[in-house]
């Protein structure tokens, strides 16, 4: 997909965020490339948010999956060349 940058900054951002299920299993996923820090890093705190929503919910009796959700945010340097 296409991002107009609109910056010089050659760095991109992503969150990976991992979700730890009850029985163990784990699931990794990468949101992203951002151009700036910052939605990386509300992309963990929607992660978390939600998993915590779930656990309420699963605790009334009703419907959601009980996981734990840790993540953090990767910055990546691109390095652009002109190809022929």
């Amino acid at each position: 997909m296409a991002r107009y940058a609109g910056k010089d900054d050659p760095a991109v951002y992503r969150a990976v965020i991992t979700e730890t299920y009850e029985d163990g299993r784990t699931f990794t996923s990468h949101m992203g490339p951002y151009t700036v820090k910052n939605p990386a890093t509300a992309a963990i705190t929607r992660a978390k948010d939600k998993a915590e929503r779930d656990r309420a919910s699963v605790e009334r009796g009703g419907w959601g999956t009980v996981r734990t959700v840790e993540g953090y945010v990767e910055k990546s340097v691109l390095d652009w060349r002109k190809l022929s």
